[in-house]
């Protein structure tokens, strides 16, 4: 499957194997892993290995749509430069928690912020869900800003909530409503 939006500098793909040695290469950083993930979650360093094992989970999810985990390429070259995912899928509740990371070499460009609004406008558009929510660690103020940027709004602090680093740290939770999604993504599927 490919998410796509004209004139969006990236297009979400699924992942395959041969984009392993593209997912360690942009993944292996350590501050990437810190900002992303509590200890232990997100590897550093990131090796072939663990690229190999992320993407074949991710293969095995996609179809039982409980988790969509999606390959970032930017648009000019189609080059694999981070990951987008909805997961937790929630379609009682419909709801679903976004999660994206973009490799350093690529910061600063709009790929995170138009992968996001890729996957919120999907999920709103071709899953029906009504909330897409997502988690920041309070120093990472470059998701914050991002998220704020989408029209997230931040819903609560999770006090001394996960370890990063051996000390524990706040976890802010955001959540938009399909109601509150302005100027959404008009998404583009194809094969």
């Amino acid at each position: 499957m490919r998410i796509s939006s004209g004139g969006s500098p990236v297009f979400l793909t699924g992942l395959a194997i041969e984009d392993a040695d593209a997912v360690q290469r942009n993944a292996d950083d350590a501050e990437l892993a810190r900002d992303v993930a509590s200890t232990g979650s997100f590897p550093h360093p990131y090796t072939k290995a663990d690229a190999l094992e992320f993407i074949q989970r991710a293969v095995s999810l996609y179809p039982l749509m409980a988790e969509l985990h999606m390959g970032v390429r930017r648009a000019s070259d189609d080059a694999l430069v981070g990951a987008c995912a909805l997961t937790a899928i929630d379609r009682v509740n419909l709801r679903a928690e976004i999660g994206y990371w973009i490799g350093r070499e690529h910061w600063g460009r709009g790929y995170g912020k138009a992968a996001a609004s890729l996957m919120v406008s999907y999920a709103f558009s071709q899953l029906g869900l009504k909330k897409v929510y997502c988690s920041a660690f309070d120093f990472n103020a470059r998701s914050i800003a991002l998220l704020g940027s989408l029209g997230f709004i931040e819903e609560g602090r999770l006090r001394r909530h996960d370890v990063v680093e051996g000390r524990r740290v706040d976890t802010l939770v955001f959540g938009v409503l399909d109601s509150e999604w302005g100027a959404p993504a008009d998404v583009e599927l194809s094969d």
